[in-house]
């Protein structure tokens, strides 16, 4: 197989990355790690500016970062491992998990979760506190609000409470933390030493990506503050994202048939765009695009797999202003895809 990249060698490809970044960072000091994998070889791996602005931590494609939102696609992952092993079924509803659960939830199913289908309540939205926040905490207060956005499977919201829901649910079903679950059945097996779900025990992350943000063009720290699994909760690396990437090509957690579930098209969101479990889905060059955001504190990240062209493309970064997707949607167009 020809590895080499289309349309153009590497150095070229890399000074087209580098200026890419330089215009998104911008010149306040944090930055980014960039991974773009194609045909199973890395043809670009490299990171920018600042992972920790005091310490004076360059940012590196191996620095942990918070992933936001990218978390959701390793919690689905943690529902399929399940659902091979005949201890979830998709159609499973909450009251077979929880007791004590308002009414109106009774007809959610995790397949309702995974989607952004379920109607819950978006606990980002209540106007809540959310420091040092936990799932448990974040379940027993969600009961207070009966009332859901529509029927269950009758609408589209993207909603973080639900992700919180299939974490506990992955806790219920096999009795294990759920950041030990994700270590020991995802990280492991797939030799991602630099990822892991950070829970109540608060683990130190050596190196780690600070979050920052501009307030009136100076520099905040804004970092991760919230104690939640499963909507997100998970630091990792850019070369650990490459490590992800061919464990889902080489089908090494689950079967093929199991991820061509995930991908499929369950919700029209916006035009063209649709929701899988855990993953955006839209068409790039008449090719399937698999990919999600993440948002939150100072964190932007992005994570894009094009499954058809075997290319992958992981982008972390740690300033509120870096627009990671457009980060990425800039590499992908100076490749020139077969």
């Amino acid at each position: 197989k020809n590895s080499s990249i289309p349309g153009q060698n590497e150095d070229m490809l890399s000074v087209g990355i580098d200026s890419i970044i330089d215009s998104a960072t911008e010149d306040y000091g944090p930055g980014g790690a960039v991974c773009v994998t194609y045909r199973g070889r890395v043809i670009h791996r490299k990171g920018y500016g600042f992972a920790d602005m005091e310490r004076k931590i360059p940012f590196s494609p191996e620095t942990p970062c918070y992933l936001a939102s990218v978390s959701k696609q390793f919690t689905c992952m943690a529902i399929m491992i399940l659902k091979e092993q005949g201890l979830i079924s998709y159609s499973d509803s909450l009251p077979e998990f929880f007791e004590d659960i308002p009414e109106q939830w009774n007809g959610i199913t995790v397949h309702h979760l995974m989607t952004h289908t379920s109607g819950l309540p978006r606990f980002f939205s209540l106007g809540w506190d959310t420091e040092n926040i936990t799932n448990e905490k974040v379940f027993e207060r969600l009961k207070d609000y009966e009332e859901l956005e529509f029927a269950p499977g009758t609408g589209y919201s993207y909603c973080n409470s639900g992700y919180i829901f299939l974490a506990l649910i992955v806790e219920k079903v096999t009795g294990t933390p759920f950041h030990l679950f994700m270590r020991d059945n995802v990280f492991q097996p797939l030799k991602m030493q630099q990822t892991l779900v950070y829970d109540k025990s608060r683990p130190v992350i050596n190196g780690c990506a600070v979050g920052y943000a501009l307030e009136e063009n100076a520099l905040e720290i804004h970092d991760y503050n919230l104690l939640t699994m499963g909507a997100g909760g998970i630091y990792s690396t850019v070369d650990d994202l490459s490590r992800w990437d061919k464990g889902l090509s080489e089908h090494t957690l689950v079967k093929k048939e199991t991820l061509q579930e995930a991908f499929s098209l369950h919700f029209e969101r916006s035009e063209g765009e649709y929701y899988g479990y855990g993953v955006v889905i839209s068409e790039y060059e008449r090719k399937k695009r698999i990919w999600h955001n993440g948002e939150l504190s100072g964190f932007r990240t992005h994570f894009t797999r094009i499954p058809e062209a075997e290319l992958s493309i992981a982008v972390l970064t740690n300033g509120g202003w870096i627009k990671a997707h457009e980060i990425a949607d800039s590499i992908l167009e100076l490749l020139i895809l077969p």
